[in-house]
């Protein structure tokens, strides 16, 4: 009879042992389980944050005071930049267009090139022929 006590007795022990390492276990996968959803709550909520954030209408509103500072200032500098190539491009075309003019009124003609070949064009004058 001991040796059958002893056969109960281990295999009680080894259920027991099962019992315990199934509820190791199934306590592991919930933890894991928790902490996986606690992340993706987590990384759901900075994703919908990055979504929601509407980029500001003008660059670096949100830039310290000097960073905006130095912003207007290049802003103004480009403005009188432009502003000084777009008069001298209409002062080229003025004198353009009257050196057109008076190029009609005095019935010029720009001189004529001939391609030597050489690379350099040479003047062909009008007094040859």
């Amino acid at each position: 009879m001991t040796i059958l006590a002893e056969m109960q007795q281990a295999q009680l022990l080894m259920v027991a042992g099962f019992i315990m390492l199934g509820w190791v276990l199934a306590r592991r996968q919930i933890r894991m389980r928790k902490r996986v959803n606690q992340e993706s709550r987590v990384a759901n909520k900075e994703l919908k944050a990055i979504r929601e954030q509407k980029q500001p209408a003008v660059p670096l509103s949100d830039a310290p005071a000097a960073t905006q500072r130095w912003q207007v200032a290049m802003f103004e500098t480009q403005r009188e930049l432009c502003a000084e190539l777009d008069t001298r491009i209409a002062i080229v075309q003025s004198l353009v267009q009257q050196m057109d003019r008076r190029i009609e009124i005095l019935g010029l003609t720009p001189p004529a090139t001939i391609d030597t070949g050489a690379g350099r064009p040479q003047r062909q004058d009008t007094l040859d022929t």
